[in-house]
């Protein structure tokens, strides 16, 4: 093994992680609102969205999971309310 092998494990980390950002800016922030949540078969949260347009497979209106709009190549619109995903009081 090279002696500098740190530096280029450093470089190749570098390079994917600039891969990844660059694929993420690329796609499309999903054309979708926040609605709500609703618990999944595992005990967690599904995030739930209401589309503003219609994307592949799905009409304008139809209520999707943030795991589809993902699965078919969409960020998930930034909503402060995902942070906060049930009510405390």
């Amino acid at each position: 093994m090279s002696g500098n092998y740190k530096t280029k494990a450093a470089a190749l980390g570098a390079g994917l992680l600039l891969r990844v950002v660059s694929w993420c800016a690329l796609r499309p922030v999903a054309p979708a609102e926040f609605v709500g949540w609703q618990d999944d078969y595992k005990g967690g949260g599904l995030a739930l969205y209401n589309l503003t347009s219609d994307i592949e497979g799905h009409p304008a209106g139809s209520t999707v999971s943030d795991r589809t709009l993902r699965r078919l190549g969409y960020r998930i619109p930034f909503e402060w309310r995902k942070l906060f995903p049930r009510d405390q009081s």
